[in-house]
């Protein structure tokens, strides 16, 4: 049986268990933009916007991660248990209103989490498309420069003009 004293402590955890997956719903959100941002940015070849939202990923990727964990501590605080249940399982342990505002923010939660996975996929898709059209291009541009280096004038001597012809690596 709880005593008044754990009441509290557990209130607490609760408390500051909604405000984590409040927190982790709403750094999931901003992650699926920045993802679109990405997309945009693929779509349209703009090399600034694409570096920008990979950065900006990276960042939020750390928070979610971070949140992620303190949201496994707080499971585990509360249910006593070294390994932490889902929230779900773990609201079923509160009453009412309690149950539902915890299963709900996990809803939220595993719905961004979905979206994101989602756009992620697609975003990896498109990558690869643009890095094959990319190298496929590159591999035109070699066999011209090779076959161009073979061009003799009329003299019979090697062009100079045939060397003319450069391919440019720039790593992003």
């Amino acid at each position: 049986m709880l005593t008044r004293t754990d009441s509290l402590v557990v209130e607490t955890l609760y408390g500051e268990l909604l405000a984590v997956l409040g927190s982790l719903a709403l750094q999931m959100d901003e992650l699926y933009a920045a993802l679109r941002d990405q997309q945009r940015a693929v779509v349209s070849r703009d090399l600034q916007g694409l570096g920008a939202a990979v950065h900006g990923q990276g960042r939020l990727v750390r928070l979610i991660h971070e949140l992620e964990e303190k949201r496994r501590e707080l499971c585990r605080r509360i249910s006593g248990l070294s390994d932490p249940p889902p929230v779900s399982k773990l609201a079923e342990g509160f009453g009412e209103p309690g149950r539902t505002q915890l299963k709900e923010a996990a809803r939220r939660v595993r719905e961004s989490a979905g979206r994101v996975e989602s756009l992620k996929s697609q975003n990896s898709f498109l990558l690869e498309r643009a890095r094959s059209l990319v190298s496929g291009q590159l591999q035109l541009m070699l066999e011209l420069t090779r076959i161009n280096r073979n061009v003799y004038e009329e003299s019979g001597k090697k062009s100079r003009k045939a060397n003319l012809v450069k391919v440019f690596d720039k790593k992003i």
